[in-house]
């Protein structure tokens, strides 16, 4: 299975497998953050996207955007796009629906 994760050294977005992993451990990166796994190659050592911003940066080269400060949606999966009483609502195939408050919406 592919992956995608920062390079701890790089700081870099990158694919990895899973299949190359050596191990696994967990690292605390800030004083009072969470715990969080590193994933150990030999060609690098990887943590998850765990940032929107990070996020972001990583699924935009397959159809992600921002459409607000809080939501990445993939554009490939918008069915309907629609304003009713100045809120964005986004409709996706499934039928399932996110509203987007004009505060929030990037320009």
């Amino acid at each position: 299975m592919q992956m995608i994760g920062l390079n701890i050294d790089t700081k870099e977005i990158e694919y990895y497998r899973l299949s190359d992993v050596n191990y696994v451990n967990l690292v605390r990166f800030k004083k009072n953050a969470d715990l969080s796994p590193v994933y150990h190659t030999s060609y690098g050592s990887f943590t998850p996207l765990l940032t929107l911003s990070d996020l972001g940066r990583g699924l935009r080269p397959h159809g992600f955007e921002f459409i607000d400060r809080s939501h990445l949606i993939n554009r490939r999966r918008v069915k309907v796009k629609k304003r009713d009483l100045n809120v964005l609502i986004i409709q996706f195939v499934d039928l399932s629906i996110i509203t987007v408050s004009p505060r929030g919406r990037i320009k």
